[in-house]
Protein backbone atom coordinates (compact mmCIF):
# COMPACT_ATOMS: atom_id res chain seq x y z
CA UNK A 1 0.00 0.00 0.00
CA UNK A 2 3.01 2.48 0.84
CA UNK A 3 4.24 2.11 -2.84
CA UNK A 4 0.87 2.25 -3.79
CA UNK A 5 -0.59 5.85 -2.53
CA UNK A 6 2.07 7.78 -4.38
CA UNK A 7 1.47 6.47 -7.60
CA UNK A 8 -2.33 7.53 -7.31
CA UNK A 9 -1.19 10.34 -6.08
CA UNK A 10 1.00 11.24 -8.97
CA UNK A 11 -1.44 9.74 -11.73
CA UNK A 12 -4.07 11.58 -10.56
CA UNK A 13 -2.07 14.79 -11.40
CA UNK A 14 -0.02 13.95 -14.39
CA UNK A 15 -4.15 13.03 -15.74
CA UNK A 16 -5.09 16.61 -14.23
CA UNK A 17 -2.48 18.08 -16.22
CA UNK A 18 -2.85 16.59 -19.33
CA UNK A 19 -6.88 17.21 -18.88
CA UNK A 20 -6.00 20.91 -18.26
CA UNK A 21 -3.48 21.51 -21.12
CA UNK A 22 -5.92 20.08 -23.62
CA UNK A 23 -8.77 22.15 -22.75
CA UNK A 24 -6.38 25.02 -22.84
CA UNK A 25 -5.72 23.87 -26.87
CA UNK A 26 -9.44 23.90 -27.22
CA UNK A 27 -11.48 26.46 -24.70
CA UNK A 28 -10.07 28.58 -21.98
CA UNK A 29 -12.29 27.89 -19.01
CA UNK A 30 -11.01 30.36 -16.81
CA UNK A 31 -11.35 32.85 -20.21
CA UNK A 32 -14.81 31.57 -21.17
CA UNK A 33 -16.29 31.91 -17.64
CA UNK A 34 -14.67 35.30 -16.36
CA UNK A 35 -11.74 36.69 -14.93
CA UNK A 36 -13.12 36.09 -11.63
CA UNK A 37 -12.40 32.54 -11.84
CA UNK A 38 -8.89 31.93 -13.20
CA UNK A 39 -6.94 30.44 -10.32
CA UNK A 40 -5.56 32.59 -7.55
CA UNK A 41 -1.90 33.38 -8.14
CA UNK A 42 0.01 31.72 -4.98
CA UNK A 43 3.66 31.23 -6.72
CA UNK A 44 3.47 27.69 -6.37
CA UNK A 45 0.80 26.38 -8.73
CA UNK A 46 -0.17 29.59 -10.58
CA UNK A 47 2.26 32.43 -11.39
CA UNK A 48 1.96 35.61 -13.06
CA UNK A 49 4.28 37.11 -15.66
CA UNK A 50 4.56 40.57 -16.80
CA UNK A 51 5.78 41.40 -20.55
CA UNK A 52 6.85 44.64 -22.01
CA UNK A 53 5.66 45.66 -25.35
CA UNK A 54 6.87 47.98 -28.08
CA UNK A 55 4.68 50.16 -29.83
CA UNK A 56 4.84 52.40 -32.85
CA UNK A 57 2.05 54.48 -34.22
CA UNK A 58 0.63 54.26 -37.93
CA UNK A 59 -1.85 55.40 -40.10
CA UNK A 60 -4.32 53.35 -41.76
CA UNK A 61 -4.51 53.55 -45.89
CA UNK A 62 -6.66 52.77 -48.36
CA UNK A 63 -4.88 49.52 -48.68
CA UNK A 64 -4.37 48.72 -45.08
CA UNK A 65 -7.58 49.47 -44.15
CA UNK A 66 -10.01 46.47 -44.43
CA UNK A 67 -12.92 48.69 -44.22
CA UNK A 68 -13.07 51.90 -45.39
CA UNK A 69 -16.53 52.33 -47.18
CA UNK A 70 -20.25 53.38 -45.58
CA UNK A 71 -23.11 51.52 -47.13
CA UNK A 72 -26.53 53.28 -48.18
CA UNK A 73 -28.03 52.64 -44.60
CA UNK A 74 -25.49 53.36 -42.54
CA UNK A 75 -24.54 57.23 -40.59
CA UNK A 76 -23.06 59.62 -42.87
CA UNK A 77 -20.99 62.71 -41.30
CA UNK A 78 -21.40 65.85 -42.14
CA UNK A 79 -19.42 69.06 -40.68
CA UNK A 80 -15.51 69.85 -39.93
CA UNK A 81 -13.75 69.45 -36.25
CA UNK A 82 -11.37 72.33 -36.46
CA UNK A 83 -9.07 72.34 -33.33
CA UNK A 84 -8.63 68.84 -31.62
CA UNK A 85 -5.57 69.46 -30.30
CA UNK A 86 -4.25 65.40 -30.26
CA UNK A 87 -5.54 64.63 -34.15
CA UNK A 88 -5.37 67.80 -36.01
CA UNK A 89 -8.68 68.99 -37.89
CA UNK A 90 -11.35 66.70 -39.76
CA UNK A 91 -13.61 67.39 -42.73
CA UNK A 92 -16.69 65.44 -43.78
CA UNK A 93 -19.06 65.69 -46.51
CA UNK A 94 -21.87 63.66 -48.05
CA UNK A 95 -23.07 63.16 -51.63
CA UNK A 96 -26.21 61.49 -52.31
CA UNK A 97 -29.39 61.49 -54.85
CA UNK A 98 -32.39 62.22 -53.93
CA UNK A 99 -35.06 61.17 -56.53
CA UNK A 100 -38.71 61.29 -57.39
CA UNK A 101 -40.58 57.93 -55.34
CA UNK A 102 -41.69 56.19 -59.35
CA UNK A 103 -40.97 56.63 -62.90
CA UNK A 104 -43.15 58.49 -64.99
CA UNK A 105 -44.08 61.37 -62.38
CA UNK A 106 -45.33 64.30 -62.57
CA UNK A 107 -46.91 67.44 -60.65
CA UNK A 108 -50.60 68.90 -60.38
CA UNK A 109 -51.69 69.20 -64.30
CA UNK A 110 -53.01 72.70 -63.24
CA UNK A 111 -53.14 76.19 -65.31
CA UNK A 112 -50.65 77.68 -63.61
CA UNK A 113 -47.87 75.86 -61.41
CA UNK A 114 -44.54 78.33 -60.19
CA UNK A 115 -42.22 77.54 -57.01
CA UNK A 116 -42.44 78.75 -53.77
CA UNK A 117 -39.41 77.18 -52.31
CA UNK A 118 -37.11 74.10 -52.25
CA UNK A 119 -35.61 72.46 -48.96
CA UNK A 120 -33.01 69.93 -48.76
CA UNK A 121 -33.77 68.24 -45.65
CA UNK A 122 -31.21 65.73 -43.39
CA UNK A 123 -32.17 63.78 -40.60
CA UNK A 124 -30.12 64.44 -38.01
CA UNK A 125 -28.96 61.16 -35.73
CA UNK A 126 -25.52 62.12 -34.01
CA UNK A 127 -22.79 64.86 -32.90
CA UNK A 128 -19.05 64.24 -32.36
CA UNK A 129 -17.41 67.46 -30.82
CA UNK A 130 -18.47 70.75 -29.98
CA UNK A 131 -22.26 71.49 -30.36
CA UNK A 132 -22.04 75.55 -29.61
CA UNK A 133 -19.79 76.51 -32.61
CA UNK A 134 -21.34 77.52 -35.62
CA UNK A 135 -20.99 75.62 -38.67
CA UNK A 136 -21.02 76.64 -42.30
CA UNK A 137 -22.18 73.90 -45.05
CA UNK A 138 -22.61 74.28 -48.38
CA UNK A 139 -24.82 72.45 -51.64
CA UNK A 140 -23.58 72.06 -54.80
CA UNK A 141 -24.86 69.98 -57.78
CA UNK A 142 -22.65 67.06 -59.02
CA UNK A 143 -21.17 67.28 -62.44
CA UNK A 144 -22.62 64.62 -64.97
CA UNK A 145 -18.82 63.79 -65.69
CA UNK A 146 -18.71 62.62 -62.39
CA UNK A 147 -18.80 58.54 -61.86
CA UNK A 148 -20.88 58.78 -59.15
CA UNK A 149 -23.69 55.26 -59.80
CA UNK A 150 -25.64 53.64 -57.32
CA UNK A 151 -23.88 50.03 -58.15
CA UNK A 152 -20.60 51.47 -56.51
CA UNK A 153 -19.74 51.38 -52.81
CA UNK A 154 -17.05 54.73 -52.70
CA UNK A 155 -14.22 54.52 -50.22
CA UNK A 156 -14.66 56.79 -47.59
CA UNK A 157 -10.88 58.32 -48.54
CA UNK A 158 -11.01 59.08 -51.91
CA UNK A 159 -11.10 62.77 -53.80
CA UNK A 160 -14.15 64.29 -54.03
CA UNK A 161 -16.59 63.99 -56.94
CA UNK A 162 -16.67 67.21 -59.49
CA UNK A 163 -19.52 69.49 -58.62
CA UNK A 164 -20.66 72.06 -61.52
CA UNK A 165 -19.50 75.97 -60.40
CA UNK A 166 -21.90 77.66 -58.21
CA UNK A 167 -24.05 76.98 -55.02
CA UNK A 168 -27.97 75.31 -54.89
CA UNK A 169 -27.79 76.52 -50.89
CA UNK A 170 -25.38 77.70 -47.85
CA UNK A 171 -26.74 77.25 -44.49
CA UNK A 172 -24.91 78.41 -40.84
CA UNK A 173 -26.71 76.92 -37.95
CA UNK A 174 -25.47 75.75 -34.55
CA UNK A 175 -25.41 71.57 -34.01
CA UNK A 176 -27.20 71.84 -30.49
CA UNK A 177 -30.15 73.15 -32.19
CA UNK A 178 -30.37 70.57 -34.33
CA UNK A 179 -32.76 68.43 -32.64
CA UNK A 180 -35.39 71.22 -32.21
CA UNK A 181 -38.84 70.98 -33.16
CA UNK A 182 -39.59 72.21 -36.91
CA UNK A 183 -43.14 73.49 -37.72
CA UNK A 184 -43.35 73.88 -41.80
CA UNK A 185 -46.02 73.84 -44.11
CA UNK A 186 -48.29 70.01 -42.93
CA UNK A 187 -45.28 68.97 -41.05
CA UNK A 188 -44.23 68.87 -37.54
CA UNK A 189 -40.82 67.15 -37.18
CA UNK A 190 -37.46 67.29 -35.16
CA UNK A 191 -34.00 66.60 -35.84
CA UNK A 192 -33.72 67.65 -39.21
CA UNK A 193 -31.01 70.42 -40.91
CA UNK A 194 -32.66 71.93 -43.37
CA UNK A 195 -30.85 73.86 -45.78
CA UNK A 196 -33.32 75.95 -48.22
CA UNK A 197 -31.91 76.25 -51.99
CA UNK A 198 -32.09 78.76 -54.73
CA UNK A 199 -35.93 79.00 -56.44
CA UNK A 200 -34.24 78.66 -59.42
CA UNK A 201 -33.05 75.11 -58.79
CA UNK A 202 -36.52 74.24 -57.82
CA UNK A 203 -38.02 75.75 -61.09
CA UNK A 204 -36.06 73.46 -62.96
CA UNK A 205 -37.31 70.34 -60.91
CA UNK A 206 -41.33 71.62 -61.83
CA UNK A 207 -40.72 72.18 -65.54
CA UNK A 208 -40.22 68.39 -66.20
CA UNK A 209 -43.12 65.71 -66.68
CA UNK A 210 -43.20 62.26 -67.23
CA UNK A 211 -41.75 62.45 -70.70
CA UNK A 212 -38.54 64.12 -69.92
CA UNK A 213 -36.34 63.95 -66.52
CA UNK A 214 -38.78 61.62 -65.07
CA UNK A 215 -39.81 59.07 -67.70
CA UNK A 216 -37.62 56.81 -65.38
CA UNK A 217 -34.96 56.69 -63.31
CA UNK A 218 -32.09 56.89 -66.04
CA UNK A 219 -33.37 59.87 -67.12
CA UNK A 220 -33.55 61.90 -64.66
CA UNK A 221 -30.18 60.50 -63.45
CA UNK A 222 -29.12 62.23 -67.15
CA UNK A 223 -30.92 65.12 -65.73
CA UNK A 224 -29.57 65.50 -62.41
CA UNK A 225 -26.65 63.15 -60.67
CA UNK A 226 -27.15 64.11 -57.13
CA UNK A 227 -25.68 66.50 -53.99
CA UNK A 228 -22.74 67.56 -53.15
CA UNK A 229 -23.06 68.76 -48.97
CA UNK A 230 -19.81 70.59 -47.97
CA UNK A 231 -18.42 71.85 -44.79
CA UNK A 232 -17.52 75.29 -45.79
CA UNK A 233 -15.79 78.07 -44.03
CA UNK A 234 -13.16 78.45 -41.33
CA UNK A 235 -15.97 77.53 -38.57
CA UNK A 236 -16.55 74.41 -36.74
CA UNK A 237 -15.70 71.93 -34.10
CA UNK A 238 -17.93 68.86 -34.62
CA UNK A 239 -18.84 66.25 -37.23
CA UNK A 240 -22.75 65.34 -37.26
CA UNK A 241 -24.04 62.02 -38.22
CA UNK A 242 -26.92 61.98 -40.47
CA UNK A 243 -29.35 58.80 -41.77
CA UNK A 244 -29.99 58.89 -45.03
CA UNK A 245 -32.22 55.92 -45.68
CA UNK A 246 -34.90 57.80 -42.84
CA UNK A 247 -37.87 58.89 -44.57
CA UNK A 248 -36.88 62.24 -42.93
CA UNK A 249 -33.81 62.95 -45.71
CA UNK A 250 -35.78 64.25 -48.26
CA UNK A 251 -35.88 66.94 -50.84
CA UNK A 252 -39.24 69.13 -50.45
CA UNK A 253 -40.60 70.97 -53.17
CA UNK A 254 -43.44 73.70 -52.08
CA UNK A 255 -45.12 75.30 -55.41
CA UNK A 256 -48.16 77.48 -56.24
CA UNK A 257 -50.45 76.32 -58.80
CA UNK A 258 -54.39 77.73 -60.02
CA UNK A 259 -57.01 75.37 -60.98
CA UNK A 260 -59.74 77.22 -62.33
CA UNK A 261 -59.73 80.81 -60.65
CA UNK A 262 -58.36 78.93 -57.18
CA UNK A 263 -55.12 79.36 -56.01
CA UNK A 264 -52.99 76.71 -53.43
CA UNK A 265 -50.20 75.60 -52.28
CA UNK A 266 -48.70 72.16 -52.50
CA UNK A 267 -45.64 69.98 -51.89
CA UNK A 268 -44.27 66.98 -53.20
CA UNK A 269 -40.50 65.14 -52.28
CA UNK A 270 -38.02 63.06 -53.55
CA UNK A 271 -36.63 60.51 -50.91
CA UNK A 272 -32.94 58.60 -50.74
CA UNK A 273 -33.53 55.17 -52.25
CA UNK A 274 -30.97 52.59 -50.38
CA UNK A 275 -31.01 50.43 -53.63
CA UNK A 276 -31.12 52.91 -56.43
CA UNK A 277 -29.49 55.65 -54.72
CA UNK A 278 -26.21 56.65 -54.88
CA UNK A 279 -24.07 57.94 -51.75
CA UNK A 280 -20.51 58.42 -50.14
CA UNK A 281 -19.40 59.91 -47.00
CA UNK A 282 -16.21 61.13 -48.24
CA UNK A 283 -13.92 62.47 -44.69
CA UNK A 284 -10.43 63.64 -44.73
CA UNK A 285 -7.98 63.54 -41.47
CA UNK A 286 -4.79 66.20 -41.38
CA UNK A 287 -2.68 65.61 -38.52
CA UNK A 288 -0.60 68.61 -39.04
CA UNK A 289 -1.61 70.62 -36.25
CA UNK A 290 -2.38 67.20 -33.93
CA UNK A 291 -0.01 66.40 -31.41
CA UNK A 292 -0.22 63.22 -32.96
CA UNK A 293 2.12 64.11 -35.84
CA UNK A 294 5.53 64.09 -34.70
CA UNK A 295 4.62 60.53 -33.39
CA UNK A 296 3.41 58.83 -36.29
CA UNK A 297 6.03 56.50 -37.94
CA UNK A 298 8.88 57.18 -36.85
CA UNK A 299 10.26 54.05 -36.50
CA UNK A 300 11.11 54.15 -32.78
CA UNK A 301 9.08 52.71 -30.02
CA UNK A 302 7.16 55.61 -28.40
CA UNK A 303 5.43 56.42 -24.90
CA UNK A 304 2.04 56.90 -26.67
CA UNK A 305 -0.17 55.75 -28.90
CA UNK A 306 -2.80 57.18 -31.13
CA UNK A 307 -5.77 55.61 -32.30
CA UNK A 308 -8.22 56.85 -34.15
CA UNK A 309 -11.74 55.09 -35.76
CA UNK A 310 -11.67 54.98 -39.66
CA UNK A 311 -10.38 56.77 -41.57
CA UNK A 312 -7.44 56.87 -39.06
CA UNK A 313 -4.72 55.17 -37.04
CA UNK A 314 -3.22 52.60 -35.27
CA UNK A 315 -0.92 51.00 -32.65
CA UNK A 316 1.54 48.20 -33.77
CA UNK A 317 2.70 46.17 -30.94
CA UNK A 318 5.62 44.33 -30.81
CA UNK A 319 6.01 41.41 -27.85
CA UNK A 320 9.53 40.18 -28.05
CA UNK A 321 9.10 38.03 -24.91
CA UNK A 322 6.04 35.74 -26.76
CA UNK A 323 9.08 33.83 -28.40
CA UNK A 324 10.98 32.39 -25.20
CA UNK A 325 7.93 31.34 -22.86
CA UNK A 326 8.72 28.04 -21.66
CA UNK A 327 6.11 24.74 -21.96
CA UNK A 328 2.83 26.38 -19.58
CA UNK A 329 -0.65 26.00 -19.30
CA UNK A 330 -2.20 29.53 -20.00
CA UNK A 331 -4.94 30.48 -18.15
CA UNK A 332 -5.31 34.47 -19.24
CA UNK A 333 -2.84 36.41 -21.43
CA UNK A 334 -4.21 40.12 -21.78
CA UNK A 335 -2.86 42.87 -23.69
CA UNK A 336 -3.98 46.18 -20.97
CA UNK A 337 -4.10 49.30 -22.86
CA UNK A 338 -5.18 52.31 -20.86
CA UNK A 339 -6.00 55.94 -21.88
CA UNK A 340 -3.41 58.44 -21.36
CA UNK A 341 -6.02 61.65 -20.44
CA UNK A 342 -6.08 64.39 -21.87
CA UNK A 343 -7.46 67.64 -21.26
CA UNK A 344 -10.69 67.10 -19.29
CA UNK A 345 -12.83 69.32 -21.88
CA UNK A 346 -11.24 68.24 -24.96
CA UNK A 347 -11.53 64.53 -24.05
CA UNK A 348 -15.42 65.45 -23.46
CA UNK A 349 -16.01 66.40 -26.83
CA UNK A 350 -13.70 64.04 -28.97
CA UNK A 351 -14.49 60.94 -26.62
CA UNK A 352 -12.34 57.46 -26.62
CA UNK A 353 -13.95 54.62 -28.32
CA UNK A 354 -16.20 52.12 -26.79
CA UNK A 355 -14.37 49.18 -29.22
CA UNK A 356 -10.96 48.16 -29.65
CA UNK A 357 -9.96 45.07 -31.66
CA UNK A 358 -6.72 43.28 -31.95
CA UNK A 359 -5.12 42.15 -34.84
CA UNK A 360 -2.02 39.58 -35.64
CA UNK A 361 0.19 40.22 -38.95
CA UNK A 362 -0.01 37.65 -41.02
CA UNK A 363 3.33 36.78 -41.28
CA UNK A 364 6.80 37.93 -40.34
CA UNK A 365 7.71 40.03 -43.15
CA UNK A 366 8.24 43.86 -42.27
CA UNK A 367 7.55 45.01 -45.73
CA UNK A 368 4.06 43.25 -46.12
CA UNK A 369 0.90 44.94 -44.15
CA UNK A 370 -1.72 42.19 -43.76
CA UNK A 371 -3.40 41.27 -40.93
CA UNK A 372 -5.57 39.07 -39.42
CA UNK A 373 -7.97 38.58 -35.94
CA UNK A 374 -6.90 36.82 -33.89
CA UNK A 375 -7.71 33.00 -34.06
CA UNK A 376 -8.95 30.90 -31.56
CA UNK A 377 -10.46 33.98 -29.11
CA UNK A 378 -12.46 35.09 -31.13
CA UNK A 379 -16.00 33.91 -32.27
CA UNK A 380 -19.48 34.60 -33.35
CA UNK A 381 -22.52 35.14 -30.92
CA UNK A 382 -25.47 34.09 -31.79
CA UNK A 383 -27.28 36.68 -33.18
CA UNK A 384 -24.24 37.08 -35.68
CA UNK A 385 -22.18 39.98 -34.17
CA UNK A 386 -18.21 38.92 -32.64
CA UNK A 387 -17.76 38.19 -29.18
CA UNK A 388 -15.98 41.55 -28.12
CA UNK A 389 -17.03 41.15 -24.72
CA UNK A 390 -15.18 38.03 -23.69
CA UNK A 391 -12.92 39.45 -26.06
CA UNK A 392 -11.79 42.42 -23.47
CA UNK A 393 -12.54 44.90 -27.02
CA UNK A 394 -15.07 46.53 -24.46
CA UNK A 395 -13.75 49.76 -22.29
CA UNK A 396 -13.71 49.53 -19.03
CA UNK A 397 -13.95 52.78 -17.01
CA UNK A 398 -11.17 53.29 -15.18
CA UNK A 399 -8.73 56.10 -13.03
CA UNK A 400 -5.25 57.03 -13.47
CA UNK A 401 -2.80 57.79 -10.91
CA UNK A 402 -3.92 61.52 -10.54
CA UNK A 403 -8.18 60.41 -10.31
CA UNK A 404 -8.68 61.44 -13.67
CA UNK A 405 -11.57 58.65 -15.53
CA UNK A 406 -9.75 57.09 -18.28
CA UNK A 407 -10.84 54.06 -20.22
CA UNK A 408 -9.17 50.91 -20.33
CA UNK A 409 -8.93 47.72 -22.04
CA UNK A 410 -7.97 44.03 -21.50
CA UNK A 411 -7.49 42.34 -24.74
CA UNK A 412 -8.10 38.65 -24.84
CA UNK A 413 -5.17 36.68 -26.54
CA UNK A 414 -5.13 33.49 -23.87
CA UNK A 415 -5.45 30.86 -26.51
CA UNK A 416 -3.29 32.61 -28.99
CA UNK A 417 -0.67 33.00 -26.68
CA UNK A 418 -1.03 28.96 -25.31
CA UNK A 419 -0.50 27.86 -29.33
CA UNK A 420 2.31 30.03 -29.58
CA UNK A 421 3.77 28.06 -26.46
CA UNK A 422 2.99 24.91 -28.44
CA UNK A 423 5.15 26.02 -31.49
CA UNK A 424 1.74 25.82 -33.35
CA UNK A 425 2.30 30.05 -34.20
CA UNK A 426 4.99 31.90 -34.76
CA UNK A 427 5.41 35.59 -32.83
CA UNK A 428 4.93 38.27 -35.28
CA UNK A 429 3.13 42.11 -34.52
CA UNK A 430 0.26 42.86 -33.48
CA UNK A 431 -2.30 45.75 -34.41
CA UNK A 432 -4.84 47.53 -31.75
CA UNK A 433 -7.61 49.88 -33.61
CA UNK A 434 -11.11 50.89 -33.66
CA UNK A 435 -12.38 50.44 -36.95
CA UNK A 436 -15.86 51.31 -37.66
CA UNK A 437 -15.71 47.56 -39.43
CA UNK A 438 -13.00 44.43 -39.97
CA UNK A 439 -13.15 42.05 -42.48
CA UNK A 440 -11.72 38.43 -42.28
CA UNK A 441 -11.82 34.88 -43.57
CA UNK A 442 -13.93 32.29 -41.99
CA UNK A 443 -13.43 28.63 -42.59
CA UNK A 444 -10.86 27.06 -44.67
CA UNK A 445 -10.78 24.91 -48.39
CA UNK A 446 -11.34 26.47 -51.48
CA UNK A 447 -14.51 28.74 -50.68
CA UNK A 448 -13.84 30.22 -47.26
CA UNK A 449 -16.49 32.68 -45.77
CA UNK A 450 -15.79 36.62 -46.01
CA UNK A 451 -17.03 37.95 -42.56
CA UNK A 452 -17.23 41.96 -42.47
CA UNK A 453 -18.65 42.28 -39.30
CA UNK A 454 -19.03 45.77 -37.33
CA UNK A 455 -16.67 46.64 -34.43
CA UNK A 456 -17.92 50.86 -33.50
CA UNK A 457 -21.54 51.30 -34.60
CA UNK A 458 -20.18 54.52 -37.07
CA UNK A 459 -17.29 55.16 -38.79
CA UNK A 460 -15.76 59.19 -38.43
CA UNK A 461 -15.94 59.52 -34.44
CA UNK A 462 -13.88 58.32 -31.56
CA UNK A 463 -10.40 58.53 -30.75
CA UNK A 464 -7.97 58.20 -27.81
CA UNK A 465 -4.25 58.53 -26.69
CA UNK A 466 -3.22 55.51 -25.07
CA UNK A 467 0.06 54.42 -23.05
CA UNK A 468 2.81 52.93 -25.05
CA UNK A 469 4.98 50.11 -23.72
CA UNK A 470 7.84 52.44 -22.56
CA UNK A 471 5.31 55.08 -20.84
CA UNK A 472 6.43 55.73 -17.12
CA UNK A 473 2.79 55.29 -15.23
CA UNK A 474 0.82 53.78 -17.57
CA UNK A 475 2.71 51.31 -19.64
CA UNK A 476 0.65 49.17 -22.28
CA UNK A 477 1.96 45.54 -21.00
CA UNK A 478 0.82 41.73 -21.57
CA UNK A 479 0.25 40.15 -18.39
CA UNK A 480 0.08 36.24 -18.30
CA UNK A 481 -1.31 34.15 -15.84
CA UNK A 482 -0.38 30.69 -15.90
CA UNK A 483 0.91 27.15 -14.67
CA UNK A 484 3.99 25.24 -15.25
CA UNK A 485 4.30 21.70 -17.10
CA UNK A 486 6.80 19.26 -15.32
Amino acid sequence: MKNRIPFYVSSSFILFLLIAFASCKKINEPTELGTDLIPPIDNINTFADTLTVETYNEEFSALSDTINTVGPSAIHYLGQINNDPLFGTTKASIFLELKPPAAKYYFEDHDVISIDSVVLVLNYRDLYGDSTIEQQVTVSEIAQSANFTADSLYKIRRPEFTTVPGQLGVKNFLPKTLNDSVFGYRESAANQLRIRLDNSFGQRLLNQDSTGAYASDSAFRKFFKGFAIKPSGGSGNAVMGFSLADTNTKLSIYYNYVKGSKKDTSMRNFYFNTTTGANANIVTRDYTSGEIKSHLSTGTPDQLGYIQNTPGTYVRVKIPGLANLSNRVIHRAELIVQQVADNPATDGLFTAPTYMFLEAKTDTDPTKDAYKAIPYDLSFNSDGSLNLTELGAVAIKSFDGNGRSISLWRLNLSRYVQNIVNKRETVTDFRISSPYATKFTVGQGSNPLIATPLINPTSTKYRVRVGGGNHPTQPMRLRIVYSNIP
